[in-house]
């Protein structure tokens, strides 16, 4: 695939691996392939079973394989989490389907200290517009903590880990509020950090950036 006919637009984040590839072939623009081809390979084409819109990037497990979410297909068509290979076989590790644990997950994962996943399921079921939850690399998935509905709105992004061990991350809006900086630990005790105003911002989004101060 090195011709502009046969572009297609894609999303999502790349990301590095120990060998000198890069994961995924999200980082091609059209642009880049007609001024300069570069050669790559699918490792997998997701056909509904195996999830459907993979919109975020991959995340680099410490056993060397790439972890992601899909915000719909599988079994339920409320989405997946899998992981990759580097040779390109897929396996899904949790299909959502029941909509009171989360589902159509479209954040990117987190990698925790614990070497287990965590992320962001956009709806959440009874009182909570979202959840945060936890998956391991064995595929046991459970919520972390709902967030209940005027709390802040879906969040679309994903949780950054910080250097105490904790997850940070941002809701649009909130109750009277333009928006929230939270925190959320491993174990599900959730802090809200700051309170946008709207003289300070409004609707935040995207990942939190962890600085070498250890600040955001």
């Amino acid at each position: 695939m090195n011709s502009c006919s046969s572009w297609a637009a894609v999303k999502g984040r790349c990301l590095r691996a120990a060998t000198p590839v890069f994961f995924l072939l999200f980082c091609l623009t059209k642009s880049s392939l007609c001024a300069d081809p570069v050669p790559f390979a699918v490792l997998h084409s997701f056909d509904g079973a195996s999830g459907i819109t993979p919109l975020s990037g991959l995340v680099h497990g410490v056993d060397g394989n790439f972890y992601g979410t899909t915000e719909s297909g599988g079994t339920a068509n409320r989405g997946t989490i899998y992981k990759i290979t580097p040779a390109g076989t897929l396996n899904t590790l949790y299909g959502l389907a029941d909509g009171t644990l989360g589902k159509n997950p479209v954040a990117k994962l987190a990698l925790g200290a614990d070497g287990n996943f965590y992320g962001t399921a956009s709806l959440g079921g009874g009182n909570s517009e979202v959840v945060s939850y936890k998956v391991t690399p064995a595929g046991f998935y459970s919520v972390v903590y709902a967030f209940m509905r005027g709390t802040g709105g879906h969040p679309m992004e994903g949780l950054t880990l910080g250097t105490d061990g904790n997850f940070y991350g941002v809701l649009p809006f909130g109750d009277a509020s333009s928006g929230l900086v939270f925190q959320v630990t491993p174990a599900g005790a959730y802090a809200d950090l700051h309170t946008l105003t709207g003289a300070d911002g409004v609707m935040p989004s995207g990942d939190l950036a962890l600085g070498p101060d250890g600040n955001f």
